[in-house]
């Protein structure tokens, strides 16, 4: 006998005993010895088993890597909370008293209307040109305010666009836009209790109990109520106000968690002049499971969105903003806010403003940032948002 049957036979015995003595159902029976057909029939069986048995498999580690996921919802009382951020802004943008011996000084003739009729009849008819198409140079302010073609002139105001020096400058200040605040019936610090920003809408605007700041530690309450809380009394200094720019009197009150960078124009609550208003809010947390995404670009080789540059903690909405931003200067060489510090979009350029309108259509229809539209935190953190 070669050595080749020798070592068949080998096999051939070591499967026979592999079957005869193993409690793997159904291996037994087919290599033990018996019917051909029998045999057959439980190799069917087997093979079968072991297919559903990869499908199942499958199937599981696919729900698996698609992040499912639960929602619990659980009412908590508490009577000891971190007390959220409060933002105001007032509702005008620049102080018109401000804007004298500046480039800005001809919003202050249109404002006032210090026109012949004869050239408002130009003006008027000059709108149903191509937009901005008869304006001479950046501050052409008579020509912006020809060439509009909104009939309350807010395509005017994407055209004012200070840098966040001037902001600063021409917005209105704390001392005289806040003149009472109380917190708990206590009296508030004006200098510590308060974080000074720009908004591209609304100028300077005021976060009370931001988080991050080192003069001042958040603050926490134990108490509900109309009497307590947070109390504001807002100058709005309506002889400053610019009605090209600012339609409505009053302030933007946001209501969001500390250490978050609010955003007015989507969040914020207008509040009128004349009358007391109260706000009673409900917190609502989220915790994230695992599995989900980081704010990056979509191609996942680009800028990381997570770390924010403002010195407060990630959320979607400012990454979302940043993504546009940061999409504008990789397509278009340019920005249209003051979140980054960037060569601004020029409105006379026809080039940038197609460009700017066609990554603003892509951003609508999740042609830019589609991964950052359902990213999230990572595992381990939570959100907290206020329902008023």
């Amino acid at each position: 006998m070669g050595s080749d049957d020798l070592q068949n036979e080998t096999v051939i015995g070591s499967v026979n005993t592999f079957g005869n003595e193993t409690t793997v159902h159904g291996v037994r029976y087919m290599i033990a010895r018996g019917h051909f057909l029998f045999r057959l029939c439980w190799l069917a069986i087997i093979v079968l088993a072991f297919v559903l048995f990869v499908i199942q498999a499958f199937n599981v580690y696919g729900d698996y890597a698609s992040s499912p996921y639960s929602t619990k919802i659980d009412i908590v009382q508490q009577t000891f909370k971190a007390f959220p951020a409060v933002t105001v802004c007032n509702a005008n943008r620049i102080r018109r008293s401000m804007l004298y011996d500046t480039n800005y000084e001809g919003l202050i003739d249109i404002d006032d209307n210090n026109r012949s009729e004869s050239e408002v009849e130009d003006g008027e008819a000059e709108r149903s040109e191509d937009i901005w198409r008869k304006v001479n140079g950046l501050y052409d302010w008579w020509g912006f305010y020809s060439a509009s073609v909104a009939d309350d002139f807010s395509d005017l105001i994407n055209v004012v666009n200070p840098s966040q020096e001037q902001l600063m400058g021409y917005g209105h200040q704390l001392e005289k836009f806040l003149i009472q605040c109380t917190y708990d019936q206590q009296p508030c610090n004006m200098s510590s209790d308060f974080r000074v920003w720009q908004s591209r809408y609304y100028g300077n605007c005021f976060t009370f109990n931001f988080g991050m700041m080192e003069t001042a530690e958040a603050i926490t309450t134990s108490k509900t109520g109309a009497l307590n809380g947070l109390h504001l009394t807002l100058w709005v200094e309506e002889d400053e106000y610019m009605g090209l720019l600012s339609p409505s009197r009053g302030a933007k009150v946001t209501i969001h968690p500390q250490n978050t960078l609010p955003f007015p124009e989507d969040e914020g609550i207008n509040v009128g002049t004349g009358m007391a208003t109260s706000i009673g809010i409900r917190e609502e947390v989220i915790e994230r499971i695992s599995g989900m995404t980081n704010c990056v670009e979509e191609d996942g080789a680009g800028t990381n969105f997570t770390v924010t540059r403002t010195n407060t903690i990630y959320t979607v909405a400012y990454c979302l903003k940043l993504c546009f931003q940061q999409s504008l200067i990789n397509i278009c060489g340019c920005v249209d806010g003051i979140l980054l510090d960037y060569t601004h979009c020029d409105v006379l350029n026809s080039t940038q403003r197609a460009c700017v309108s066609m990554v603003h259509q892509l951003y609508i229809n999740n042609g830019v940032c589609t991964v950052i539209a359902h990213s999230h935190a990572r595992k381990g953190t939570s959100r907290k948002q206020y329902h008023l």
